[in-house]
């Protein structure tokens, strides 16, 4: 396939904005931009390319669940959300800035637990002590499992499938699973279409189809991600 042919959003619509703008400039180097597909953990974002007439159809493809994450044998016995209200606690958490984990998911969980003001300190910042027992990430949550392994922080929260990543790494950790209302394994679903413009319709269509078998499904939950269900897989008219 291409090597355009997919482009998955890494922070909060970084990607989807440059494919509304046909690319993106760093350093004063322009990078155009055509994808064929484009993912999300987030609906909203498809449905603003739907906006825009980019695209009509969308599938959801994997899903996945928050977890917390620890030192291997959780040395300060996390067992809860709750329990990062506690003041020997060393915490690293998702930037809520550009982090789609954070914006969309974790932050919904903490104000749920009336946790959020206390933990953020009323600030929305990156690579910032946004307390003296919060750290909020630089570019993105795999920093948290690199912290854990310096012996820097005590806890964060990641999705289960960064758990899985660290482990394949080497990192001496472990998730804590959380009940459902808290996971919100119900909620997080990667949802994935094709463009209505792509230039390789053809290995656009082939491709949503080859995420609907076994062995793209297989794949995913070998590294820590939930498969989806015949219904998540069935094509749909973005809403």
């Amino acid at each position: 396939m291409e090597r355009n042919a997919i482009q998955r959003d890494a922070g909060i619509g970084i990607i989807l904005n440059a494919i509304n703008k046909g690319g993106w400039s760093y350093q004063g180097k322009d990078y155009p931009m055509e994808p064929d597909i484009y993912a999300s953990v987030n609906l909203e974002h498809l449905q603003k390319l739907k906006a825009k007439d980019k695209m009509t159809q969308y599938k959801l493809y994997l899903r996945n669940k928050l977890e917390m994450v620890v030192a291997k044998g959780n040395p300060k016995k996390i067992k809860k959300i709750d329990d990062l209200a506690r003041p020997d606690l060393r915490i690293m958490l998702p930037n809520p800035v550009t982090e789609g984990i954070m914006k969309f998911y974790i932050k919904k969980v903490l104000e749920q637990h009336g946790l959020w003001d206390k933990i953020s300190g009323g600030k929305e910042c990156k690579s910032c002590q946004a307390t003296p027992q919060t750290y909020f990430t630089s570019v993105h949550h795999r920093e948290i499992p690199d912290a854990l392994k310096a012996g820097t922080i005590d806890v964060g929260i990641v999705w289960a499938s960064e758990v899985q990543h660290a482990k394949e790494e080497g990192i001496d950790l472990q998730g804590v699973p959380l009940p459902p209302q808290d996971s919100l394994v119900h909620d997080a679903a990667y949802a994935i279409g094709a463009l209505v413009d792509a230039k390789h319709a053809k290995a656009a269509s082939e491709y949503l189809a080859f995420l609907g078998t076994p062995a793209a499904q297989n794949a995913y939950a070998k590294h820590g991600f939930i498969k989806a269900s015949k219904s998540d897989l069935k094509l749909r008219a973005i809403p």
